[in-house]
């Protein structure tokens, strides 16, 4: 008897990158532990994130414009 209810692809994708809670993490885990089907999707899911972090890295921001985009975000959050 498998699993009644599945992640979504957001809790999957989330799983895969760390960014889960430990709770919703522990409980990921033990659904994929019994689950093939999610598994074969947090694969794809680990594949696609693994292509975005190396298109990522070879597009590296500058230090000098990346502290200033992120100046420009904290005014904008103050309300500047």
């Amino acid at each position: 008897m498998g699993p009644l209810h599945h992640p979504d692809d957001a809790t999957l994708v989330s799983y895969a990158a760390g960014a889960l809670s430990q709770v919703i993490s522990l409980v990921t885990a033990a659904h994929l532990e019994r689950c093939a089907e999610c598994r074969a999707r947090l694969r794809q899911a680990e594949a696609i994130g693994g292509v975005l972090m190396q298109q990522h890295t070879s597009s590296v921001v500058p230090l000098k414009g990346r502290s200033a985009m992120l100046a420009r975000l904290y005014e904008q959050q103050a309300g500047f």
